[in-house]
């Protein structure tokens, strides 16, 4: 890329579907994520481009109209916050135009228009993305982790099934040893 090459963001359209599918399956190629991206030309129609969409896509190109990169993100909200924020769900750039300001390009356009909205965004922990998050102000959530419930395979949809999972938190696992009607003589009672 030339240094005074331009590149544009804009909005996803109809016609950049077959581009956005490309590119988040690049993306998972880099992740080397074991499942492949569910997303799908029809999914793109349905929840992309429509008036209120439930995902949002930016696209970034260069000065021959040729997709570089893109950005995906959601509405959601914070019942402690009593607000909405964003969720930036994909974050692209072709190796080619990395380092040359194009991701920062696509974060800025969302946040330039939310600014009042807190903004969210889930990093693979070995991902080197991370440090260009923080560059750019974003703050790991260190108490938090996240938690996924993931439908059963062949059902209509995501059940819950209690099993027997060993306590993680350590201040949980203090707690339950030390309540003093818990530890009876060695023997841990529930």
């Amino acid at each position: 890329m030339a240094k005074q090459e331009t590149v544009e963001i804009r909005v996803a359209r109809q016609e950049d579907g077959a581009s956005i599918l490309s590119m988040l399956h690049d993306l998972a190629a880099w992740e080397v994520s074991p499942n492949p991206p569910q997303l799908s030309q029809s999914a793109l129609e349905t929840d992309v481009f429509v008036d209120n969409p439930k995902l949002h896509i930016l696209i970034a190109t260069n000065s021959y109209g040729e997709n570089i990169g893109f950005l995906s993100y959601y509405q959601n909200y914070s019942s402690w916050e009593g607000a909405t924020g964003l969720h930036i769900g994909d974050l692209w750039v072709s190796p080619g135009w990395r380092r040359h300001g194009v991701a920062t390009k696509l974060l800025n356009r969302v946040t330039d228009a939310n600014r009042l909205h807190r903004i969210d965004v889930f990093v693979v922990k070995d991902n080197n993305a991370r440090f260009f998050y923080e560059r750019l102000g974003f703050e790991e959530q260190t108490q938090w982790t996240i938690y996924r419930l993931h439908p059963i395979p062949g059902s209509v949809g995501c059940f819950l099934q209690e099993t027997q999972v060993p306590v993680r938190n350590p201040a949980l696992i203090r707690e339950r040893l030390f309540h003093p009607f818990v530890l009876l003589a060695g023997v841990l009672v529930q």
